[in-house]
């Protein structure tokens, strides 16, 4: 297997703010894992079919400066569809391999190229930061990442 060298890849980077949680969401044992309305995250998106991206879309996103969660959709960005997700829980555990599911995504500009500077998307998550059965509303605003 040959790996693209990162130049090769075109990214966007920016912020992303949870709109909406379900009550699992909340983990009353550590403030730290805890999603509410209003947090925000840090995240990179790496849309399909834009240069070397390849077919699959894959959205990361950074809370707390402790966990990473990064998901992948397959063949694209559909309204609603399954995911695999990766990452590192709040606890350093690493985790592969799990699927999910999503709904709601809305990208702006419906189609990415490398011409787009900002890209806005929503998107609503299941299991979200590995959280058993916190569904989790986001909405992020993205630029392209130069360099």
């Amino acid at each position: 297997m040959t790996l693209s060298p990162a130049s090769a890849l075109e990214v966007w980077q920016g912020d992303v703010v949870v709109t909406s949680v379900t009550p699992a969401c909340a983990n009353s044992a550590s403030p730290r894992k805890s999603i509410a309305v209003g947090s925000i995250l840090r995240s990179v998106l790496r849309p399909k079919l834009v240069s070397n991206n390849g077919n699959d879309t894959r959205i990361s996103f950074f809370h707390d400066l402790q966990a990473v969660y990064a998901t992948i959709l397959a063949g694209g960005a559909m309204p609603d569809g399954t995911m695999t997700t990766y990452g590192v829980s709040h606890e350093g555990k690493l985790i592969a391999n799990i699927g999910s599911t999503y709904t709601s995504y809305v990208q702006t500009p419906a189609t990415i190229t490398s011409a787009a500077t900002f890209v806005t998307l929503t998107i609503r998550l299941q299991n979200f930061l590995f959280i058993p059965g916190c569904r989790a509303g986001l909405r992020g605003v993205y630029s392209k990442r130069v360099g």
